[in-house]
Formats: structure tokens, sequence, C-alpha cells
């Protein structure tokens, strides 16, 4: 069911990067190995006497020229790996991945605590060899860092896309990446007014001014495309959303186009439950859009693996209460249908909406009844106007589908097949 009021367009995109968590990897992973061999270099020293008999009374400086060594160490192996790591990533399409910072800080450190033995091991044992020792050491130990980190990167994208536990109810990884696709397809759908609109104002344009509106909108949809794919969203891009988001200016996608500017709703409803924001707005007050534009973070990556999600029953008390705004939505549409006239089990549907009303006011779900009726806009909800009523009823169908979706009511896991019965 289509929603069916539309709102006022605004720009912004889906607000993920991944080049600071890997940065910071590489960052750590040199600093481990600086840092430990700079650490091996004092003990070796000023402990060991580890140095040439010439140096043995000049040992400062024999430690400087260490200090030099062990900060070349780390740049040189850190560097190539950074650069063998963001190649890998390419070639692997996981671009929106990052290894783990503290894997690769406890990486550098473990290898330059081998090198030192090593290197000790080659002097000692086959003095002639000791230079070629140290290159072929940087050689292997930048292959072989790079090597974990990338098979670190495969195991989280491998991780990430598992949607659901077994009992059917998407996890909190599931539930970060769905959000993060709403969000795109929400700042695609308000960029374009309804076709009705759209058609008044092209009439009054020119040819080329047409035109350049159509090239604008590419322009704008296109990069929210190319992110998700970069970003390995893609393939969790349902096949009505990636017809959206490919279609353009069609007719076809107007209606899509209004159902999209509804989605802050679904996307603070998944917030909530990633314990994102602390509370919902109440059913009578629309979700800014400025609250999805906070919605951010230093890759899409780690927001999957950071997300947690409330307890279940939480989720389920939300649920209960959307599905209770949408059937007093459905309700009214249903009385304005004059399909609800007779009585049932005795009683009309005015006598079941004041019992439903006080028992929830009573459990604390909804504020104090107004004329035997939900709260709503400081009224009784009857009394609302046909465009409140519109509002309140898509606020109401927008959770309740969100919160179904997230206790597992869509049987294939889909966000199109997720239902809304009442």
């Amino acid at each position: 069911m289509g929603h069916p009021v539309s709102s006022t367009p605004c720009h912004f995109c889906v607000g993920y990067t991944s080049s600071s968590p890997m940065r910071r990897s590489i960052f750590l992973l040199i600093s481990g190995l600086s840092g430990t061999a700079l650490l091996i270099a004092a003990i070796s020293v000023y402990l060991l006497h580890d140095v040439d008999q010439e140096q043995m009374s000049h040992l400062n400086a024999a430690f400087a020229g260490l200090f030099l060594e062990s900060v070349l160490f780390g740049l040189i192996i850190g560097g190539l790996t950074g650069l063998l790591v963001l190649l890998g990533r390419f070639f692997l399409r996981r671009t929106s991945h990052s290894p783990r910072a503290m894997l690769a800080l406890s990486l550098g450190i473990g290898v330059a605590l081998i090198q030192y033995p090593w290197d000790f091991t080659i002097r000692k044992a086959f003095p002639k060899f000791a230079d070629l020792s140290l290159g072929g050491y940087l050689i292997a130990a930048t292959v072989f860092c790079a090597a974990v980190l990338l098979r670190d990167i495969l195991s989280q994208s491998n991780d990430a896309h598992v949607p659901y536990f077994s009992q059917g109810t998407p996890n909190a990884g599931a539930v970060m990446k769905r959000a993060i696709i709403l969000k795109a397809i929400y700042a695609a759908g308000l960029v374009v007014p309804p076709m009705d609109v759209l058609q008044e104002m092209m009439a009054q344009w020119s040819a080329e001014e047409s035109e350049q509106f159509k090239k604008d909108i590419g322009e704008f949809t296109q990069p929210i495309v190319e992110q998700l794919k970069s970003s390995d969203l893609w393939r969790d891009v349902e096949a009505g959303e990636r017809a959206f988001l490919q279609g353009g200016l069609s007719s076809e996608n107007d209606q899509a186009r209004i159902d999209a500017s509804w989605l802050a709703e679904s996307i603070a409803c998944l917030l909530w439950a990633l314990q994102m924001i602390p509370s919902l707005p109440p059913y009578d007050q629309e979700t800014g859009s400025d609250l999805v534009q906070e919605f951010k973070a230093a890759s899409i990556q780690e927001a999957v693996n950071r997300a947690q999600l409330r307890p279940k029953d939480e989720i389920e008390k939300q649920r209960n209460l959307a599905e209770l705004w949408h059937w007093r939505a459905r309700t009214r549409r249903l009385q304005e249908e004059g399909k609800l006239d007779g009585q049932y089990s005795g009683l009309t549907i005015a006598q079941i909406i004041a019992m439903t009303a006080s028992k929830a006011a009573d459990k604390g779900d909804i504020g104090q009844p107004i004329n035997g009726d939900f709260p709503a806009l400081g009224k009784s909800y009857g009394e609302l106007t046909s465009d409140e009523f519109a509002v309140m009823t898509s606020i109401a169908q927008e959770r309740h589908k969100a919160f179904n979706w997230l206790c597992g009511r869509s049987k294939s896991g889909l966000w199109a097949d997720t239902p809304t019965d009442t």
C-alpha cells in the first residue's frame, strides 16, 4: 500500500567512507613495528650490549643508529603492506572493508619480535648473509602482513552478508545494512517532487532546462548507486529498490518516490532498535530528516561490526504499539467506507475503540483517551482532518512494517515482503 502524501525534497547522501579505519589500521601496524623494534633495540644495546666491539664505549651512538633503523623498519613494512592491502581490497571488491585495528597492532608487534632472534641467529651463524637476510625478512614480513590483513577483510565481509539468525529474525549487522540502504533510497526519493508537480514545473521550462534537470537528477542518484555497489551493499538492495534507484524520472517511479519519502519513519525504528537513538517520536509526529542526516559512521563495515540490537522483548513491545496505531488507522478508514456499522460480539466499533484506548492508556502505551478515542494532535483520533489522518496513517504504516521486519514477520526475509496486517 502506497503512502497518500509526499514530502519536501532535501539533499544528502549515504555518508559513509572507509578511509579512516584503513588509515588507523596501517598507522597501528607501523606503530607496532617501530615501537617494538625500538624497545628491542634499547634492550639489546643497554642490557645485552649486543653491539660491535668498537661501539661498546659509545652505546648512545649505537642506539641512535638502531633508532633510525627501527623507524625505517616500521615505515617500509607498514607502508608496503598498506599499499598491497589497498590494491587487494580493490581487486577483491572489498573497498568498504578495513582490517581490524587491534589485529594490525598485534601483527606489527609480532613481526618485530620475531625479527630480532632471526637477525641475531643469522649474524652469528652466517655473518656474510646478514644484510641479505634483512632484505629477505622485509619482503617476507610485508607479504605475510598483507596476507593476514586481507584475510581478515575477507572474513569480515563474508560474515557481514549472513543476514539472519536461524530463528529468521535479522541480526544486528543485517539491521544496520538495511538502515544504510533505506537511507540511500530516502535520499533518492526526496530529490524529485511528485510526478504531477514535476510535470507542471517542466511545462514551464525550455527543452534545455528540462534536459539539464534530468542530468542533475542522474548526477545525484548515480553516486548513491555507485557507493552501494562499491560498499558491497548492492546485493542486499532488493529488486524493487534497484529499479527505483536506477529508474530516473519514469512515471512508474512516482508512487515508489512518495513511499521513499516516508522511509524516515522506518529508518528511525531501525536506529532505535540498534540503540542509536533513545526513543521514537510520538505517533502523531513525523520523524524529521535531520535525524536521518545525523546517521553516519566512519565506515559501513565499522558500523556493521559494532551494531547491537536492543533485547527482543523491547522490540516486540514497540511492534505491538505500532500495530495498535496502525489498527486505529485501519478502523477509521473502514468506518469512512461504511464497512464497520454493525456490532461485533455485542459491541459497536466505537465501544471497541474506547475499550482498546482505555486499556492502552492503562498500560502507558498511549496518552489518556479523548472522547473515548486515541489522543492525537490534542484531540480524538476520529476528529483528525483528512490531511492529518493521512499523515498519521503513513507514520503508523511505515513503523509497523519496520518492526514486523525486525521481528521476523517477513517469511522470505525481504523488506518488500513484510506484511502489515492488523
